[in-house]
């Protein structure tokens, strides 16, 4: 029950929150474009860098209770990105997503019908962390955590 209430909370504040693009291309229902993209310069680096999968697994204690997340991501392609979001026993597939910009350390991914998703991959070195406001809301001040790329 604690559970399903703070998913709850969570979800409204996520849809309360909205960004702004200028840079963005939007059709006439004001969603971003599939196949323009915004920028050439919000695209650099090889892409081929960032295909492949991660995994993130990391707990939050909350007086109320404890809370283990699990995130699978799964990056075919610029247009096909695939985030399953667990947290405790609860699954949730988040669908919609494209890759809104990457450079060589940091990999921007978007919700097409949420503005208010967004999610981040940063590289330093040879390590990787998960980060952007989804994640930043799960804890704050907590704004990145350590993530695995399998391939």
């Amino acid at each position: 029950m604690k559970l399903n209430i703070v998913i709850a909370l969570l979800s409204l504040f996520l849809l309360s929150c909205k960004t702004h693009d200028e840079n963005k291309k939007y059709t006439t229902n004001d969603s971003p474009t599939e196949s323009v993209r915004p920028s050439d310069s919000k695209f650099q680096g090889e892409f081929s860098e960032w295909q492949g999968r991660y995994n993130a697994n990391f707990e939050i204690s909350r007086i109320e209770d404890d809370f283990t997340f699990n995130y699978s991501i799964n990056i075919v392609d610029e247009k096909t990105i695939l985030i399953t979001e667990q947290i405790n026993k609860t699954k949730k597939e988040v669908k919609g997503l494209y890759v809104d910009s990457y450079t060589k350390n940091k990999l921007i991914i978007k919700s097409k019908s949420d503005s208010s998703l967004e999610y981040i991959i940063n590289k330093t070195g040879n390590e990787f962390y998960l980060a952007g406001n989804t994640i930043y809301l799960l804890n704050p001040p907590n704004d990145n955590y350590s993530i695995n790329k399998i391939k």
